[in-house]
């Protein structure tokens, strides 16, 4: 998280970084990462504290549709593939 909150402080995001074993609790995320994608370790992340108008944007290719966006179609947030 060092890095994560060193680019928070950086782009005056005002938000602090959060470790992925919590709840997701903005309304939006991407993953500009390789979780998730074939090779790599899964990213498995808990959607469901996303607003009914939230979005997923998942920068992975392979495997299309990533887990990733399918749990959030599942859930009704708006996504993007990679």
């Amino acid at each position: 998280l060092g890095a994560a909150r060193k680019l928070a402080v950086e782009f005056g995001t005002g938000e602090q970084p959060q470790p992925f074993n919590l709840p997701i609790v903005t309304s939006g995320l991407i993953n500009a990462t390789p979780l998730g994608m074939a090779g790599h370790p899964p990213f498995d992340l808990d959607l469901t504290g996303m607003p009914d108008d939230g979005w997923v944007i998942d920068m992975v290719t392979d495997p299309d549709p990533t887990a990733l966006i399918e749990r959030a179609n599942a859930q009704g947030l708006r996504t993007v593939d990679g």
